[in-house]
This record gives C-alpha cells, sequence and structure tokens, in this order.
C-alpha cells in the first residue's frame, strides 16, 4: 500500500502514465471460516423463496459454475459455519471475487448506519438507517441465501458498526466507497478498508467524488469513472473489479466505458431481481423507514410479472440512451 498517498495524489500520477499496466494482482481471499450464525426471527418468506427456486436450483445444478469465471465451486464454499450464507465464492481466476454467488437473485444496498451529522446530499439522510434496523435486517438476511448485501459512500459506520455485525452473523458484503472521501472525518479510511478485507468483504469503486455517471463524456468520464478504480487498486495493493453507479445514474457511454476498462461488474439500483451471472447488477436500495418485513414485501412485489416487465423496461431506456 501507498502510505501517505491520498486517492487524489494516485489519480494524478496514474493521468501521466503513457501506457496502463494491465497486469494487476488478483483477489485469492479464501472465505472466511468458522463464522457464527444468528437464528432468524423473520425468514424468507414462503412465496418469495418459491419465486426464485427455479433458478436457484438451476444454477446450483450446472455444476455450482461461477458464470463469469468457469470455475467451478464446491457446494461447501458456499456455507459458513454449515449454514447457507449469503453466497462467500472463492475462485482463483481474475473477476469479480469472493461475496456473490450463482445463486443469488437480490441485492440490497445500504448507505450509513446511525444519523448523518454532515449530510454530502439533499435527502441523504433518507437512505441511513439505525442500528437496531440494520440488526434487524441482517438477522433475517443471516437466513436468507437468496439475498446478498452492498454499503455505497464509505461512511464511518461501514467500520464501526456494520462490519462487527456482519462478522458476528457469518455474512459477507461488497463495499463501494466513494475514492476521494477516503480518509476525511466521516468515511473510511485506507486502514478500515484493508480491515473490510481481511474480514473477507470485498472493495469496489463508487466513482471519485459520487457525481452521477450519466452525461458524462471523455476526460471527464474517465477521471470521474475508470481512474478511481485504479486508484483504490494502488491504495490496497490488490485487484478491483467492481464498480457502483452513484445515485444509480448511468447510460450507454457509461456502461461502455466500464466494459472497456475491463471492470467485471457493475451494480446498479434498478430495483428488480439480479440475473445469476450478469454483468450489470440491479440492486434494491434500502430506505431511512425500511425493516425486514417491508423489504421482503418489495422483494416479492419485483417478482410479479407486470412489474418485472416495467423495471426491465426502465433499464432497457438507461442502457440505450
Amino acid at each position: 500500500m501507498a502510505d501517505g498517498c491520498t486517492p487524489r495524489a494516485l489519480l494524478i500520477r496514474r493521468s501521466l502514465r503513457t501506457s496502463r499496466d494491465t497486469s494487476r494482482p488478483t483477489s485469492r481471499r479464501a472465505a472466511p471460516r468458522g463464522l457464527r450464525t444468528r437464528p432468524s426471527t423473520l425468514p424468507l418468506e414462503p412465496s418469495l423463496a418459491r419465486s426464485v427456486g427455479t433458478r436457484t436450483v438451476a444454477a446450483t445444478r450446472a455444476a455450482s459454475i461461477c458464470p463469469k469465471q468457469g470455475t467451478y465451486v464446491p457446494a461447501a464454499a458456499r456455507r459458513v459455519g454449515g449454514r447457507p450464507s449469503v453466497g462467500p465464492v472463492t475462485v482463483t481466476t481474475q473477476g469479480p471475487s469472493t461475496t456473490r454467488g450463482p445463486d443469488l437473485p437480490f441485492t440490497l444496498c445500504f448507505h450509513g448506519v446511525g444519523v448523518p451529522t454532515h449530510e454530502r446530499e439533499p435527502g441523504e439522510a433518507g437512505y441511513w438507517v439505525g442500528r437496531d434496523q440494520l440488526l434487524e435486517i441482517l438477522d433475517w438476511v443471516a437466513q436468507s441465501p437468496q439475498v446478498a448485501l452492498s454499503f455505497d459512500d464509505g461512511n464511518r459506520s461501514d467500520v464501526d458498526v456494520v462490519l462487527p455485525a456482519l462478522v458476528e452473523r457469518g455474512v459477507l458484503a461488497t463495499f463501494f466507497p466513494v475514492v476521494d472521501r477516503i480518509g476525511d472525518a466521516w468515511s473510511t479510511s485506507v486502514s478500515g478498508l484493508e480491515e473490510l478485507l481481511a474480514a473477507g468483504m470485498d472493495v469496489g469503486t463508487h466513482g471519485l467524488t459520487h457525481r452521477p455517471w450519466a452525461g458524462l463524456r471523455g476526460e471527464e468520464a474517465r477521471e470521474e469513472i475508470l481512474a478511481p478504480r485504479h486508484a483504490l487498486e494502488d491504495l490496497l495493493g490488490r485487484r478491483v473489479d467492481r464498480a457502483a453507479a452513484p445515485l444509480g445514474r448511468y447510460d450507454r457511454h457509461t456502461l461502455a466505458l466500464l466494459r472497456s476498462g475491463g471492470c467485471a461488474e457493475v451494480n446498479v439500483s434498478d430495483q428488480r431481481p439480479a440475473r445469476p451471472g450478469a454483468w450489470l447488477q440491479p440492486r434494491f436500495s434500502v430506505r431511512a423507514d425500511d425493516t425486514a418485513a417491508s423489504l421482503q414485501a418489495r422483494l416479492l412485489a419485483s417478482t410479479a410479472p407486470a412489474r418485472r416487465v416495467r423495471n426491465a423496461a426502465a433499464s432497457l431506456v438507461k442502457r440505450l440512451r
């Protein structure tokens, strides 16, 4: 890791290079073992489990192949402490690593935990949850292998509050910090990101300044979208191959840039079930008034045929505009 270098300094240094080094380290961390899971008082609703059962069984029967890598993953590798986990999949080739399995149709997206003392954007507080609220939702997720977790923005609560709760329940997640905020008074530090990685979590990029990616072009787009990912790789000394679009906004130019830059997975906020192995992964944003029951209802509602058609059409418009 480059101690003493700020993310912005690393971006400037990289911008001066005439060619990009493509030989980046590949993460080969094994999933943590022996983590405990807590019994849940709110398991996944049977109708929701049935609605995704067919695709889950199909993915499992396909020799547990991780679609992006083509790497065989034994069923036991997707369990923590002998119970179904939120899907740690350890792979040994390049591509998305450690925290997403081939049978996870839903992904929740959290932001901060607690009360924001420094609201960065209007309405941000509407996406922060209380600690007890978080713990209730995590208790449910720990018993719901169809649900994966992600945390955006890189707030300090990721390490101070979220990480201990995840480890206690044997649950893994992906964290997407805003790179230009790393180390400020309200955000996690580089050492905090390293702590997340040491616990078996994954880290991706949420852009340089949290500026929406839709509409960005040329050098402006490269600095905001691609450069932060490379800066994270320099800071952490490991491959970073996931990205999450700030505010869920993207367009076809965004996606083309990410694909040409070698990003292996892009997370957006399209509020619909994920397609196992897809490069573009939709997520459900958790709001300040959500509970485990309300989230369960939203996931179930998204599987209704009319809702699926409407959400798919909205996503298609974003991809084509």
